[in-house]
Parts: structure tokens; C-alpha cells; sequence
């Protein structure tokens, strides 16, 4: 009766004699063969009902059986690349200097790239951007005029919002900040009409208690009206003494 250990023995040696055929034929044809899947080297039972025919496989490797060195990128490609990227840098440098008072936020949105690379082309270009609050208070200061005309030409906030590109809730706070009062169409041609008449009333040095009395409205609205319209009307008329 052979020992288990003598039948493992025997069993190795088989394995061994076998690589030593396959690393033969690989040493003289470079031919690999690919066995079945199954439980182990020398066991058919396929593992989990897999197996796939027996093939050869050549390798093209030199001669002396060293394997062939991966392809190299095309240095050109590489410089070419390299070019192009600080072409592109250069050219939203160039672009982002009309940018720094509006923040980061605000300029990768316009200039179509990501806050990362944008915070290191200005980093690399040696460019500071103002500080998240003070570049939304001076956008908000730049685009007061333009929505406070919008709004007496009737437009609405989110139509506002959409011609110049920016969130609704940036309107709200600027028609908060600066007094600017949005209403229906309706409402609007209204006080265009009561614009008129104040501005007729303008010439004959009355007060602004007067001149809400010819026109029909309250001292308040008249006041709302010549702030929300910029128009150069005084608290106060001075009218010569008699005498």
C-alpha cells in the first residue's frame, strides 16, 4: 500500500514533469496553452459547470524570452498635449482678470471651467479674488441700475433674472437693498403715468405735500416713487422771501 505521502510525491512529480513540457515549448515557440477552468491543474471536473476549450496562445516577445517592453507614449503627443493646455490657461488668465472683484464662484461660471483649476491659474498667475462677500455686495451694486430699469420698464424678476443671467434670489436681494419695488404690468404703467405728473409738477417749485395733493396720491407714495425713479425732487422748495 503506497503512504499518502509517497502518492502526493508521485503527484508533484507529475505536475513538475508537466510544467517543465509547457515551459519548454514556451521556451521554443513562445506558445502557451490555455487548460480548461476546473478544479485543479489535472482534475476535468469543470468548477461551477465553466470550462473553456484547450487553446494556444503566442506571445510576441524576443527571442531570448524577455517579455516585450510596453509602447511608449508618443513624446510628441505628450508635448503637443502640454502646448494646448497652457494655450487654454493662458487665454482664461487673460479673461480672468475682469473677474477677480465678481469671486471664484461667480468667474468659473462665466469662464466655463472648475473652481479647482481656476483657483490654480490664478494662483500660478499670481491673482487674488475678493472675498466671497464683498464680490457679491459689488455685483449686486453693478446690476442695481440695470434691474431698477428693467423694473420701470415692466419687466418682472424672473425676467430679470433670465436677461441677465443671474438667480432669481439675487433680484430679491438687490430690489431689497436698493429700494427697487417690483408690481404687475398694470401697476407699473400707473405709476409711469404718475412719473409724468410729477415730473410736469417739477418746474413750479411746489412742495412734495402739494404736489401729492394735485396728483391725487399719498406723501409716502410720492416719496416711494421719486426714489424708486431717481427723480430730483427736494424735501424741501426754497422759495424767495418777500419783501
Amino acid at each position: 500500500m503506497i503512504s499518502l505521502e509517497l502518492s502526493s510525491i508521485q503527484q508533484k512529480d507529475t505536475e513538475r514533469a508537466w510544467l517543465a513540457r509547457a515551459m519548454a515549448d514556451y521556451e521554443a515557440a513562445r506558445v502557451v496553452e490555455v487548460v480548461p477552468i476546473s478544479r485543479s491543474l489535472f482534475n476535468p471536473t469543470p468548477f461551477n459547470s465553466e470550462s473553456i476549450q484547450s487553446t494556444s496562445v503566442r506571445f510576441d516577445c524576443p527571442a531570448d524570452g524577455t517579455p516585450s517592453p510596453a509602447p511608449k507614449r508618443n513624446a510628441a503627443i505628450k508635448v503637443a498635449n502640454k502646448a494646448r493646455k497652457k494655450a487654454f490657461e493662458d487665454g482664461i488668465a487673460a479673461k480672468l482678470v475682469a473677474y477677480l472683484d465678481v469671486g471664484l464662484v461667480e468667474a468659473a461660471k462665466a469662464l466655463g471651467v472648475s473652481q479647482h483649476r481656476l483657483s490654480r491659474i490664478a494662483s500660478e498667475n499670481k491673482m487674488v479674488f475678493a472675498r466671497s462677500h464683498e464680490a457679491e455686495r459689488a455685483l449686486d451694486a453693478k446690476l442695481a441700475p440695470q434691474v431698477r430699469e428693467m423694473c420701470n420698464q415692466g419687466m418682472g424678476q424672473v425676467e430679470i433674472a433670465e436677461a441677465l443671467g443671474v438667480r432669481r434670489g439675487r433680484i430679491r436681494r438687490i430690489s431689497t437693498d436698493y429700494k427697487i419695488r417690483f408690481g404687475t404690468r398694470t401697476k407699473i404703467e400707473d405709476e409711469l403715468a404718475i412719473v409724468a405728473k410729477i415730473k410736469a409738477l417739477l418746474p413750479s417749485g411746489c412742495t412734495r405735500r402739494n404736489a401729492a395733493e394735485q396728483i391725487g396720491i399719498t406723501q409716502k407714495v410720492l416719496s416711494r416713487i421719486v426714489d424708486q425713479y431717481a427723480i430730483d425732487f427736494p424735501l424741501r422748495t426754497t422759495k424767495p422771501r418777500k419783501g
